[in-house]
């Protein structure tokens, strides 16, 4: 299924959002305005925006949908139960 994605859609895999952390990674110098995801796995994506407003809404909106995702797996976790 995944494969079918990349080869139709994307150049790579979607990213698996479910218990990730998103924050803003200020000890990265050498570009200005960049968040760090990591995911459950602990693999880490740097993602540069264009300023400090863009950085603070990609931020909110990933921490967002990861809490959701979070929260989506516990409860359906709860009534498999």
């Amino acid at each position: 299924m995944v494969a079918a994605y990349v080869e139709n859609h994307a150049a790579a895999p979607p990213l698996a959002l479910k218990g990730a952390k998103c924050d803003i990674a200020a000890e990265y110098t050498k570009k200005k305005n960049v968040i760090r995801l990591t995911l459950s796995d602990q693999s880490e994506y740097l993602f540069m925006t264009h300023d400090p407003v863009e950085m603070n809404q990609w931020q909110s909106k990933i921490q967002f949908h990861a809490g959701e995702l979070s929260q989506l797996f516990t409860c359906a976790d709860d009534i498999s139960e």
